[in-house]
């Protein structure tokens, strides 16, 4: 997921989640968290399309650490907002 690695990087090299949050691959969910696309991950013509999915993560400044919280596609979606808005919670009550 190259995706993954570029936010990261600009998550180490800037420190800031805002920064990080600006990358065209990156939507905005509940609870502070992010879903990571796949927007502009090479195709191979021979296998057809991707089957979109998206990654859940979640950033904090205090403790420098990114949570990975889920993966899913667009039949998921819901249920897997869900889930990690719950995660999120968890984290953010320090359990």
């Amino acid at each position: 997921m190259s995706n993954l690695e570029t936010y990261f990087q600009v998550l180490r090299t800037t420190n800031n989640v805002q920064a990080a949050n600006q990358q065209p691959f990156v939507h905005p969910e509940p609870e502070g968290m992010v879903a990571i696309d796949q927007r502009g991950a090479k195709v191979d013509r021979k296998k057809g399309k991707l089957k979109a999915v998206r990654l859940y993560v979640y950033a904090t400044v205090i403790n420098q650490t990114l949570y990975l919280l889920g993966i899913g596609d667009k039949d998921s979606q819901k249920q897997d907002i869900e889930t990690c808005r719950a995660k999120v919670r968890q984290i953010q009550r320090g359990k």
